[in-house]
């Protein structure tokens, strides 16, 4: 699998809500062998 993306929402204490959404990309393992994370959404309200 080369990329995934992740999502994860809740609630804390009954007064706030977030949304945290991100990628996980793999390289192509020829120059390096790296995973790395980018944040496409992050929410708190």
């Amino acid at each position: 699998m080369r990329r995934a993306r992740i999502t994860v929402t809740g609630d804390f204490a009954e007064q706030f809500d977030f949304k945290l959404e991100g990628e996980f990309n793999q390289a192509d393992g020829i120059n390096s062998p790296r995973t790395a994370f980018s944040t496409t959404d992050a929410i708190a309200n």
